[in-house]
């Protein structure tokens, strides 16, 4: 959570099927008045340099359910599974136990912080990430001519 931006923390029961949304009374309370001051190009330097140089990788837990910045040892994480590994922590928001980590292998999470520093050292050269850059017309023709499992498109039948 970076202390630019300021979000507000929002009542995770508020979005469960059964919630108000942003109808909810502490939805509305905690978004009064706020307003985003930085750019889209600045939040996304600052998620890059935030995961680069300040994130406590396999100490920090990522927790949009208190949308603070936490370490492991703390007490609403006593029931994190994997906590004592050296792996980037992230909570899920309505499985409080259940550590997202999960989802990556060892492996693939090197991958993921080898592909936060090589943004955040093409942004530092004006480049967008990979997967930010604008489509050629190659790969649009790709997309347009897929295989569509389903979709229906303008004039045809299902693909």
């Amino acid at each position: 959570v970076s202390v630019d931006v300021q979000l507000p923390c929002l009542p995770v029961a508020a979005f469960e099927p059964d919630g108000a949304g942003e109808d909810d009374k502490q939805v509305k309370a905690a978004t009064a008045g706020w307003v985003l001051r930085l750019s889209t190009a600045e939040l996304l330097i600052n998620f890059f340099l935030f995961y680069n140089f300040c994130f406590a990788w396999g100490r920090e837990v990522v927790s949009m359910r208190l949308g603070t910045r936490h370490i492991i040892e703390e007490q609403p994480f006593e029931a994190l599974q994997g906590r004592w590994s050296a792996r980037m922590h992230i909570e899920d928001p309505y499985i409080v136990h259940r550590n997202l980590h999960c989802v990556l292998g060892c492996e693939e999470e090197l991958q993921l912080r080898t592909a936060f520093a090589e943004a955040m050292h093409g942004l530092s050269f004006g480049l967008l990430p990979r997967g930010l850059e604008p489509a050629s017309p190659a790969e649009v023709d790709d997309v347009i001519t897929a295989p569509h499992h389903g979709i229906k498109t303008s004039g045809s039948g299902a693909a």
